[in-house]
């Protein structure tokens, strides 16, 4: 995870040290003083029901080595460290953004309608056989569950996992400004989301995103039985890959058999055909 010195900290985020000294440590970031680990660094976050800033003391009293606000703080002793920024939320993907930047390792991005999470999981299963994978925490999705995942990040990690989600246009592309996704895997497009925005074409433009995000040498793997894929396999710049059960995608799964261990099928890639098992049932 990272670690890192207030003075080091400042630099980044164009924060003010409104109290204590420039050359405290603080290792991993939180922005939830009831999982506070002593040493972190906390983040006053806003929200439509909650604020961050209410909590700052008890931050402290938990072992906080700094605290990252937005506005000002009564009643705290000025010993205690206190950086305040223009946004705390933009402070925190600013440091993601530039903590990911010093791994060249790569990372996977995941998104879809549906299956993210379940794919998120099985992936990184399959990874860890061979590879350290750093991966996405239960369902931090969002656009603080991303930049928390990606500050956990050590120089021990092969590959991160990073499972995204969205409830509008461009937030998927902000995101990906953040994860910088060397691959990306979109599960579905489906009708999640469609009062927000308002068609099945916004829909898999906002999944997209993450396609669109992919550089020149990275990979996008798509749905082969999603009718939007052929739609977004013309927005990005990397290598695409069909994935399904119809006789067009280049990873196949058919076969397949439910049993009370799990399930069987037979997967096909290229020209060869194997016997596959998950210990899974669907």
């Amino acid at each position: 995870m990272i670690e890192l010195t207030l003075n080091e900290f400042l630099r980044i985020s164009e924060g003010e040290l409104i109290s204590g000294y420039k050359d405290v440590l603080f290792k991993g970031v939180s922005t939830d003083t009831r999982d506070l680990t002593p040493g972190e660094a906390f983040f006053a976050l806003k929200g439509e029901n909650f604020d961050g800033h209410d909590f700052v003391q008890e931050a402290f009293n938990n072992g906080a080595a700094v605290a990252v606000v937005e506005q000002s703080i009564g009643h705290i002793s000025e010993d205690y460290p206190i950086i305040k920024v223009g946004s705390t939320l933009q402070a925190l993907q600013k440091l993601a953004e530039w903590w990911r930047r010093r791994f060249d390792i790569p990372v996977i991005g995941i998104t879809g309608s549906s299956g993210k999470t379940t794919t998120k999981d099985i992936l990184s299963s399959i990874l860890e056989v061979k590879m350290n994978v750093h991966k996405t925490w239960g369902n931090f999705n969002n656009e603080i569950g991303v930049p928390l995942t990606l500050l956990g990040l050590d120089n021990h990690h092969d590959v991160c996992v990073v499972e995204m989600a969205m409830r509008g246009l461009g937030e998927i592309w902000e995101l990906c400004g953040i994860a910088y996704p060397t691959m990306g895997i979109i599960t579905n497009i489906g009708s999640a989301h469609y009062e927000r925005l308002g068609s099945m074409e916004n829909i898999a433009k906002a999944k997209g995103e993450l396609a669109r995000s992919i550089p020149q040498g990275g990979l996008v793997m798509l749905n082969g039985d999603d009718r939007w894929s052929s739609y977004i396999a013309v927005i990005t710049a990397g290598r695409v890959m069909s994935y399904g059960f119809g006789e067009g995608a280049q990873l196949r799964a058919r076969k397949i058999k439910s049993t009370s261990t799990g399930t069987i099928f037979t997967f096909d890639y290229q020209n060869g055909s194997h016997a596959m098992r998950l210990p899974l049932l669907g």
